[in-house]
């Protein structure tokens, strides 16, 4: 059976809902880190996961020059930028579903394409992110704090025991 096909989506940021602008996402790759091990007595290297997760950079692009958007961009350490975005999904036998990507982050590249008249015009931002979460239907499947060391997925915080030897 087909299902949970993506056919349409929404990005929200600081209260504004995008309607109309949001043209595309790139959510981030989620890459676990892993370092090679080799002992005594092993007839090869072994990868041994870390504990974290490759640094997440987010696209997406926008049809128009927002103001909202643009005014977020910052050259300095300072408060990150909360975006939103949401999708609707269907299957095969007619149910529907929800996808919701939250990511907070800075903004660390805008490309405003090329302008030529009666073409349409795009905003390509770049994202560095300090948080994801993406939860389907209701369900949190990934929620990724690197700066918290938090790694939750499906459910399990994976970094729990880490934090705990380390005091935080």
């Amino acid at each position: 059976m087909i299902k949970d096909i993506l056919v349409n989506m929404n990005l929200y940021f600081d209260g504004e809902d995008f309607v109309g602008q949001a043209q595309e996402l790139s959510p981030p790759k989620i890459t676990p880190k892993f370092r090679e091990y080799m002992a005594g007595g092993m007839g090869a290297p072994v990868d041994i996961p870390t504990g974290e997760v490759e640094k997440m950079e987010s696209e997406f692009t926008l049809n128009s020059c927002s103001r909202s958007v643009l005014k977020q961009l910052k050259v300095v350490p300072g408060e990150t930028v909360p975006f939103e975005f949401r999708g609707a999904t269907v299957s095969q036998d007619g149910s529907k579903g929800q996808v919701i990507v939250t990511q907070r982050g800075l903004i660390k590249e805008t490309d405003y394409g090329t302008w030529k008249p009666g073409d349409d015009t795009t905003l390509k931002v770049g994202m560095t992110l300090h948080y994801y979460r993406l939860t389907i239907d209701r369900e949190v499947i990934h929620e990724i704090d690197p700066v918290n060391l938090v790694c939750i997925i499906n459910g399990v915080d994976q970094t729990a025991e880490l934090r705990d030897a380390l005091g935080i």
